[in-house]
């Protein structure tokens, strides 16, 4: 399995991060590693719809369109989308989903949802045309219209994507006490409107951000030790970099770059 990211078009940039493209053979297998968090809802438009039995699967398993909402920790196996044949997915700001279709992004945490469950009849005909889509290029250039013809029907909350972008910035190593109380409201009322808008609270995003920096960091960085790497971004410890990946990927850090190969 492959992946290839693109910018989003600009017109879609204050909702979409990027674009990225899943290449995979129909027969070939999901990598076993966990999908790690990535702290952003995603849109997938799947290249084929598995072959379910409609009476034992919800919609959204066997639709080609879906909406990801944020993974509060790494899905249990078996449990993601299957992506034989690949996939065009639009991956969201943190933001980005809420503002764009007007959700509450709380309400779609750990969960997926066809995209005619979201959009109802425009929805529908989408995955209805998604059929005879043949390449992931009129996968990307139907998705990026039917983004665009989408007026949001909320302007992203400014308080929210400031918070975001300050948590962004310093890879979860924020104390987030004292950046709420730097908002004109109380520390709840920050919490709920980013909770309501991104789907996750501001801790649970700060420590997805640092799992993440790790993640690449240590990737990048194979003649380093795992402990040095944790260290430099935020973790006290091993022991504290071992409890908090395992809590959001279900396995160690050795085990998991271990399934990296």
């Amino acid at each position: 399995m492959t992946y290839l990211e693109q910018p989003a078009p600009e017109p879609l940039r204050d909702y979409v991060r990027c674009i990225r493209v899943i290449e995979a053979a129909p027969t070939e297998e999901r990598r076993p590693a966990p999908v790690l968090p990535c702290g952003c809802p995603e849109l997938l438009i799947r290249a084929s719809s598995p072959d379910m039995d409609a009476t034992t699967r919800t919609t959204e398993h066997q639709a080609r369109c879906i909406l990801q909402g944020q993974m509060s920790r790494a899905p249990a196996p078996g449990s993601s989308p299957g992506l034989a044949g690949g996939a065009a997915t639009f991956r969201f700001l943190p933001d980005g989903a809420s503002a764009l279709f007007g959700l509450r992004m709380d309400a779609m945490t750990d969960r997926r949802a066809s995209l005619a469950e979201i959009c109802g009849r425009s929805g529908r005909q989408f995955e209805e045309r998604s059929i005879d889509w043949r390449t992931m290029e009129e996968r990307i250039d139907a998705g990026t219209e039917f983004l665009l013809a989408r007026k949001p029907r909320c302007a992203p909350d400014p308080l929210v994507r400031d918070l975001v972008q300050r948590i962004e910035e310093c890879r979860g190593q924020v104390a987030l006490a004292q950046l709420k109380r730097s908002f004109a409201i109380s520390a709840r009322q920050v919490e709920r409107r980013f909770t309501l808008a991104v789907g996750l609270t501001p801790k649970l995003f700060a420590r997805i951000m640092r799992l993440s920096w790790f993640a690449e960091h240590a990737e990048r960085c194979a003649d380093r030790t795992l402990a040095e790497i944790a260290r430099e971004v935020g973790y006290f410890d091993q022991a504290h970099l071992n409890h908090d990946f395992k809590a959001l990927t279900g396995v160690s850090p050795k085990q998991y770059f271990g399934m990296q190969g």
